[in-house]
C-alpha cells in the first residue's frame, strides 16, 4: 500500500502542479493585458481625482461616471500609490476576490462532485473570453460579483454580515439593490434594516465627507486615457473635464439624480450609443 500510495500522491502532484501553473500563466496573460489596454480603472481613477480635488463627478462626456457617487471612494486606498500603483494593487485584489469567489461558489454548490466540478471547469473556459473583457474593461463588476457571492454563502450563518457585505456591492452600483428581496423573503429583519440603512449612509457618504476635502485643482481639464466601450478594437484619448463642484449640502445626490434621470442635454444621453442603430442601446447600464 505504501509505495502505490507514494505513486498516486506523485502523479496527483504532478496535475496539481500543471494546474497551478497554467493558472499562473492565465493571471500574467489577464496581467499584461489589463496594464496595456484602458478601462474602467481609468474611468474611477479620473473620478477619484475628481472628488480629491473637490470637482464635480458625474459630468457630461463621452465617458460620463453614472455610478452612484460613492464608486469614487473605491480607489481610495490604493490613491495616495499613484496612478500605476494602484493600478497593480487593485488588479491584485480583483483576482482575490475572482479567484474566491469562484472557489465559494465550488464549495457551496458543487460539494465535490467529480461531475460538477467537471462542469465548472468547462464553464469557466467558455467564459474565459468574458473574464479577459471584464477585466479591460469593468474590473469592478468583479468586485461586486465577490461581494454578492461571499455575502450569499454567509447569509444563513451569518445575515446581517451578509447583508453589509451586499449593500456595499449596492453602493458601488445600483443593480445588487434588488438582494435586499432576499433577508426580506426570509424575514431576516434586522439583516434587512442593515441593508437598507447602510445603502442610504453609502448614498450619503460623498457629500457628507465632500467638507473635509480642501484641496482644489484650478486648471480647466485634464486627460486620462481609456474608454468603457472601446471601439473596433481601438481605445481613444478621452478627455474628461474639471468643473468645481455645485454648491449645496447635497451637490453630489443632485448630480447623480440629474444624471441617472436623463436630464443631461440631448447629445450626451447616458443610456445611448451614437455608433448603434436607432441610437438606443441599453448595453452600457447592462
Amino acid at each position: 500500500m505504501g509505495p502505490r500510495f507514494n505513486t498516486m500522491f506523485l502523479k496527483m502532484s504532478k496535475f496539481h502542479w500543471i494546474g497551478v501553473g497554467l493558472g499562473i500563466l492565465a493571471i500574467a496573460i489577464l496581467f499584461y493585458r489589463y496594464l496595456v489596454h484602458d478601462g474602467d480603472f481609468d474611468v474611477y481613477w479620473a473620478a477619484t481625482f475628481r472628488y480629491v480635488h473637490g470637482l464635480k463627478i458625474h459630468i457630461y462626456e463621452q465617458n460620463v461616471f453614472t455610478y452612484p457617487t460613492f464608486a469614487s471612494f473605491m480607489l481610495l486606498p490604493v490613491y495616495p500609490l499613484g496612478y500605476t500603483g494602484g493600478k497593480i494593487l487593485f488588479f491584485a485584489v480583483n483576482v482575490i476576490f475572482l479567484v474566491g469567489a469562484v472557489y465559494v461558489c465550488q464549495r457551496e454548490v458543487l460539494y465535490g462532485s467529480a461531475v460538477r466540478a467537471a462542469t465548472l471547469v468547462i464553464a469557466l473556459l467558455f467564459s474565459f473570453r468574458s473574464i479577459l473583457a471584464v477585466f479591460n474593461n469593468q474590473q469592478t463588476d468583479i468586485l461586486i460579483f465577490g461581494l454578492i457571492i461571499f455575502g450569499l454563502a454567509a447569509f444563513a450563518r451569518m445575515p446581517v454580515l451578509a447583508s453589509t457585505l451586499m449593500a456595499i456591492a449596492a453602493g458601488l452600483k445600483a443593480n445588487p439593490l434588488f438582494m435586499v428581496l432576499l433577508p426580506i423573503y426570509k424575514k431576516r429583519w434586522a439583516a434587512a434594516a442593515v441593508f437598507l440603512s447602510l445603502t442610504v449612509v453609502l448614498v450619503a457618504a460623498p457629500d457628507l465627507a465632500k467638507y473635509a476635502v480642501s484641496d482644489n485643482w484650478g486648471d480647466s481639464s485634464f486627460t486620462v486615457p481609456g474608454s468603457v466601450l472601446p471601439k473596433r478594437d481601438t481605445v481613444p484619448q478621452g478627455q474628461f473635464k474639471a468643473e468645481a463642484i455645485a454648491g449645496g449640502m447635497w451637490s453630489y445626490l443632485r448630480e447623480h439624480y440629474e444624471m441617472t434621470l436623463s436630464v443631461s442635454p440631448d447629445e450626451v444621453r447616458w443610456w445611448q450609443d451614437r455608433d448603434s442603430a436607432g441610437n438606443q442601446s441599453l448595453y452600457r447600464i447592462a
